[in-house]
């Protein structure tokens, strides 16, 4: 009989790479067994201080079970190998990839899925919010390092998480110096909200494996074969390709359960991805940064000049409008709730229609803008000289990988980079 363990993680923050990690690890198998570990963290430095001994009494938990259980394994995975704790690549299973097979269009956050499946209510993680945010007003005071949101964000979830450790570490900090802690709720808040995660992710867990199963559950389009054919790479003579039978459905078509296996197929590539990040050099990236800059400063002016206006903002919405059709008296395109639109569609009209110097410059303008931007997001996810892009298999309605923090597969068409 397979035996299942499912895994959840709360870091110091999102970007394992740059040095978060793990200061808690909670677990819940299949029978409902709860365990979970807390490691101190340094409260100048965020540093995470794991025992040895908890260390090891973690890998010998992970390594007694089949299968371990993740709602998002690429993130978890990550930051358990960031101490030194590993999981068997073919022993992997993630309810949000089961999630995004099972509805590819919904939802896939666990507290929202575990409301809509299990009828589990997020209120522990309410309340641990509370805790955190008065927690973080003491703790800041006494010259603690806390975390900023920027460093932090984690697509849509809650940024205070990362300082999860704080009320619990605080309250015992109060106990050892012989004050009275301001909510007995710290001490455990953390272990309340942990544990839970746990539970829902093992509950859903056998819930999805239960319907992805089912052999009336099919019509996936997951794109990893067509009809159960999935091109060799090798051409034929009239330029196409020679196909096989897909190698996950053996030609017969995919089933929910197939297209999910072959998607945490993938999971231990990706991680290998994102460890290795894509290099970069940092010098020419400035340099280029620069450049875009200076334009972009340059084409400012030249508006400025033309309109014979020193205070105009082409950023500004209300001021382009006021610009555009009344001052140079070009006809309105297209209204919106605010005016008429000054977006990239009505500007490119206006110029085809009514070619000057100052529609050409703003086009430059922002189109510099936007390259500067891509250039400038590059720059603060650099680390050691490397670009640290986030892969998502769920973030398409396809299965087609997205990817965030930078989006490295949406590169504007401009002047070439030098």
């Amino acid at each position: 009989m397979t035996r299942y363990l499912a895994v959840d993680t709360e870091c110091t923050g999102v970007a394992i790479h740059a040095g978060d990690k793990p200061y808690y690890v909670s677990s819940c198998d299949d029978e409902g067994n709860l365990k979970c570990w807390r490691f101190p963290v340094d409260e100048k430095t965020r540093l995470v201080l794991p025992p040895e001994k908890n260390l090891i009494e973690i890998q010998e938990y992970l390594d007694a079970y089949d299968r371990v259980v993740f709602h998002n394994a690429k993130f978890d995975i990550r930051s358990l190998r960031s101490i030194g704790l590993y999981v068997n690549d073919r022993a992997i299973e993630d309810t949000l990839l089961a999630s995004h097979i099972h509805t590819n269009n919904g939802t896939h956050k666990l507290k929202d899925l575990s409301k809509l499946h299990l009828d589990i209510p997020s209120d522990d993680e309410e309340g641990m919010l509370k805790c955190i945010a008065r927690a973080r007003t003491l703790a800041k005071k006494l010259g603690w390092k806390i975390a900023k949101a920027d460093r932090a964000e984690n697509e849509g979830e809650p940024w205070m998480k990362v300082d999860a450790w704080v009320p619990g570490q605080l309250y015992e900090h109060l106990v050892r110096r012989g004050e009275q802690p301001p909510d007995e709720a710290w001490a455990t808040c953390l272990e309340a909200y942990g544990t839970r995660d746990a539970e829902r992710t093992m509950a859903l867990w056998l819930l999805y494996k239960e319907w992805l199963q089912d052999r009336d559950c099919t019509g996936f389009e997951c794109g990893i074969c067509e009809n159960g054919q999935v091109d060799t790479g090798a051409p034929t003579p009239n330029g196409s390709y020679y196909t096989q039978s897909c190698p996950y459905c053996n030609g017969y078509g995919h089933t929910k359960w197939e297209a999910y296996r072959a998607q945490v197929d993938v999971i231990p590539a990706l991680i290998g991805m994102e460890d290795r990040g894509i290099s970069l050099l940092p010098k020419r990236l400035e340099k280029n940064i620069q450049h875009y800059q200076s334009r972009i400063e340059s084409l400012t002016e030249s508006m400025r000049d033309e309109l014979q206006e020193p205070e105009f903002n082409p950023r500004s919405g209300p001021q382009l409008q006021k610009v555009l059709f009344e001052k140079l008296e070009l006809p309105p395109v297209k209204a919106t709730k605010t005016g008429y639109s000054t977006d990239k569609a009505v500007l490119y009209h206006l110029f085809a229609n009514h070619r000057n110097k100052f529609l050409e410059h703003l086009l430059a303008f922002r189109k510099c803008g936007t390259t500067c931007g891509y250039l400038e997001s590059y720059a603060d996810h650099l680390y050691e000289d490397r670009l640290r892009s986030s892969f998502n298999p769920t973030g398409t309605d396809t299965t087609r990988l997205s990817s965030s923090n930078p989006n490295l597969q949406n590169v504007g068409k401009g002047e070439e980079f030098d």
